[in-house]
Formats: structure tokens, sequence, C-alpha cells
């Protein structure tokens, strides 16, 4: 079963089914950031477990942090880089 964040809602990353995980990426601080294709989201999961919907990209891919800490996403469909 797959569990649809909703922007800012929050669950539990051992109770939380994201189905189609692209890309990961850990923050400077302790937050995770994953890509998940399929829901066409960017959720964040912080240092407790908890899972929150961060950003809606169509379908993301891959992430990256620059220098200053911004954070970047590749989506396949647009072709594009966006930074969050």
């Amino acid at each position: 079963m797959r569990l649809k964040l909703m922007l800012g809602e929050r669950l539990l990353a051992t109770l939380c089914a994201l189905v189609s995980v692209i890309g990961t990426v850990r923050a400077a601080d302790p937050n995770i950031f994953v890509t998940e294709d399929f829901g066409n989201e960017v959720a964040r999961i912080n240092s407790r477990g908890v899972v929150r919907s961060f950003a809606t990209v169509q379908s993301p891919q891959g992430l990256a942090f620059d220098a200053v800490g911004a954070l970047y996403v590749a989506s396949f469909e647009d072709s594009a880089v966006y930074k969050i």
C-alpha cells in the first residue's frame, strides 16, 4: 500500500511507503531528501524519521546541494533542473 504524502503531512519513515525512489541526498544538517518518481514529489526525512513532503516536481530524478546549501532537483519529464 502506498501512502501519498500531501504537502505538509508528516509520517514516520518506518510507516511510509515510497514506491519509486530515484534519488537521495543528505543535507549538511541531519535531513535526507529523496525523490519519488511515481508521486512526483521530493520528500524530507529528518533525524527522528519523520517524512514530510517538501516539493512537487514532475518526474523528479537526481538531487544535489550547492556550496551554500540550495537544493537542486532534476526533472526527467520537463528536461529541467529546478532550484528549490
